[in-house]
């Protein structure tokens, strides 16, 4: 084998070596928890408390007039969300965390009169993690 052989021989084996090493530092350390992250959920809630065109939603109900709970894969505490009846009928839509239970929220729905009302609505959930 020539000398150039030999030396470029032996830089491929030490370039290997490296690699080697450095792969198996990547795969021996602890994965870092992210300093950030986020999530955006969204949901249609029919009036009689199905859910449709869910992302991020484990499901929702009615429990009663114009009541509705919504379950989400994750924890939502921290979440910014926004709500809005859909239909011609109009209305409101309000919002509350469900004490005790960090992944659900709760919605009333009301008629343009204020009165509470089984209304289907839409949801939009943003999580910054």
């Amino acid at each position: 084998m020539s000398a150039f052989a030999n030396k470029f021989h032996c830089g491929i084996r030490a370039a290997a070596v490296v690699l080697a090493v450095a792969a198996t530092a990547l795969v021996a350390a602890p994965a870092a928890k992210a300093d950030f992250g986020f999530a955006t959920f969204s949901v249609y809630v029919k009036a009689s408390g199905g859910a449709a065109n869910a992302t991020g939603v484990k499901g929702a109900k009615r429990s009663g007039t114009g009541k509705y709970y919504v379950q989400f894969m994750r924890d939502v505490r921290n979440c910014v969300y926004v709500a809005s009846v859909r239909g011609k009928s109009g209305g409101q839509v309000s919002i509350k965390p469900t004490p005790g239970n960090p992944s659900r929220l709760q919605f009333f729905t009301f008629s343009k009169t204020g009165s509470a009302k089984n209304q289907p609505f839409e949801v939009i959930v943003s999580c910054n993690y």
